[in-house]
């Protein structure tokens, strides 16, 4: 999957895409939120194309939340 394909997957789930009556809905919604807020923060804070010796752009999202969700 290219990340372009990605993106339009968790925007299709943030907004409306995840069926929120199903008990995973709500939780699938926030967590394609947060996750394309933050991979398209890396993106648009890409002022120009790197160079192909440059590593690639790399993501990192703390879970710490999700540690500590109670579960049910």
């Amino acid at each position: 999957m290219s990340l372009a394909n990605y993106l339009r997957e968790l925007d299709y789930d943030a907004h409306g895409g995840a069926n929120g009556d199903t008990p995973w809905g709500r939780s699938r919604e926030a967590e394609s939120i947060r996750m394309y807020d933050e991979i398209s923060a890396v993106l648009d804070a890409t002022a120009q194309r790197p160079a192909p010796t440059d590593p690639p752009l790399r993501v990192v999202v703390d879970t710490a939340f999700v540690d500590a969700k109670p579960s049910r």
